[in-house]
């Protein structure tokens, strides 16, 4: 049962999911690559067939993050977690009264989020956390790295856009399968780190 790992128990006739290989969660991480990383551990194909396992019926174009937040009470009973737990990765809250989303000290616009477009360093590893910061559209960088973010397969025969609803690896192309760690490095120069840290 190493592949499709999810069991299903029944207690006073409601069937409650859970996850055989559990994930907690880590500081900065996203939503999205949460979802992505129990998927990618316990084999369950990508996070809109693991959605419609536990019977959420997401679309994967437009606003996939909003979406999955407004579900955040079934998706943590689907990762056998509590509401709580999930509360605090960046994209679980909903959106202020004047459509922001919080990232430390920053109110974010949804033009300004990366919501189906997933970027990541080429040193990613696998089954490492993504990076809330990696979701802001104009810091194509990552400001721990000092990376340039990639957001296509470096597949020269692929060269296919990477995204969330479709990702079962955070490391690897849904499509073709190549590690992103392909890619070639591009660093910030050092003179300019300290004027982009934050």
């Amino acid at each position: 049962m190493a592949d499709g790992a999810y069991l299903t128990t029944t207690i006073a006739n409601v069937p409650i999911p859970r996850l055989l290989f559990p994930v907690e969660p880590q500081p900065h991480e996203t939503l999205l690559g949460f979802v992505v990383r129990c998927v990618e551990r316990n084999r369950l194909g990508t996070p809109v067939t693991f959605m419609r396992a536990v019977g959420l019926e997401l679309k994967g174009k437009g606003d996939f993050l909003n979406r999955l937040q407004a579900e955040l009470p079934t998706l943590a009973q689907a990762l056998s977690m509590s509401v709580e737990s999930l509360e605090g990765l960046w994209g679980s809250q909903p959106f202020t009264k004047d459509r922001e989303r919080r990232l430390g000290g920053v109110w974010l616009r949804p033009a300004l989020i990366m919501q189906s477009t997933r970027r990541v360093p080429p040193s990613i590893n696998p089954g490492e956390p993504d990076d809330a910061r990696w979701m802001i559209r104009p810091i194509a960088f990552c400001s721990t790295r000092w990376e340039v973010l990639i957001d296509r397969c470096p597949s020269r025969w692929c060269g296919k856009v990477l995204t969330w609803p479709g990702a079962d690896s955070l490391h690897l192309c849904r499509h073709c399968g190549t590690p992103l760690s392909t890619a070639p490095r591009r660093t910030i120069p050092r003179q300019y780190r300290g004027w982009l840290q934050w």
